[in-house]
């Protein structure tokens, strides 16, 4: 599958990106925000085989230059995910997992990658929601989530990262089918939020969540 955006290519892994894919997934400060351990280059290129045959596993990969910058797809749930994250089992409901080389944090690639692939997962798959996970004081991956429509809903103090086994406080959000019908920004894909605009827009709902997550255990809906 192949995915265009403004700036933005999202396609499939392919063998030839292992140095690349090396490079992404042993920057601490990713693995770390991502919730993966850093791995050895002869693992790595094993899991690169099975990430090339996944057809919901993409490269985010820069039109301009043609270098990949991160990765982002979509996974199914297992049945403790589906309890973690309050999914009834007759739901067709997806992970939405991602990571972007340091050096390109704070430029809304992550934004335009995962609105791309939010609208492909609702229109094309129609599935009926998309779920996102992510440490409760990561508040850029708070907005980002945020800007693709993906709202927090509950918090989880034992969740356990599937790569890592680590057990951590983490935010769970949620965009369901028909809360995606109500948001314009879907409707073309060129059209982004800049940070500051964001920041104004979003203001109010930004410090209710930090003073939430802050003061409470438990996230009610928003």
């Amino acid at each position: 599958m192949l995915i265009k955006t403004e700036r933005l290519i999202l396609r499939n892994y392919q063998p030839a990106d292992l140095h690349d894919y090396f490079k992404l997934m042993t920057q601490e400060k990713v693995a770390n925000r991502a919730g993966f351990s850093i791995k050895s280059f002869d693992k790595l290129s094993e899991i690169l085989k099975d990430e090339c045959r996944n057809n919901l596993k993409f490269a985010i990969v820069l039109k301009e230059t043609n270098q990949l910058v991160g990765e982002i797809g979509l996974a199914g749930l297992d049945l403790n995910s589906r309890e973690i994250y309050d999914i009834s089992y007759d739901e067709y409901v997806k992970e939405i997992e991602c990571c972007l080389l340091e050096e390109f944090w704070g430029q809304n690639i992550m934004t335009e990658a995962m609105q791309a692939l939010v609208k492909v997962g609702i229109e094309m798959l129609e599935l009926d929601a998309i779920v996102g996970a992510s440490y409760t004081k990561n508040f850029a991956s708070k907005k980002v989530q945020l800007k693709c429509g993906l709202m927090p809903y509950k918090t989880d103090k034992d969740y356990i990262w599937r790569e890592t086994g680590e057990t951590c406080k983490v935010i769970l959000a949620k965009i369901t089918k028909e809360q995606y019908k109500h948001i314009q920004a879907y409707k073309i894909l060129d059209i982004y939020f800049e940070d500051d605009e964001f920041d104004d827009l979003f203001e109010d709902e930004l410090k209710s969540i930090e003073d939430i997550i802050n003061s409470s255990e438990d996230i009610q809906e928003l």
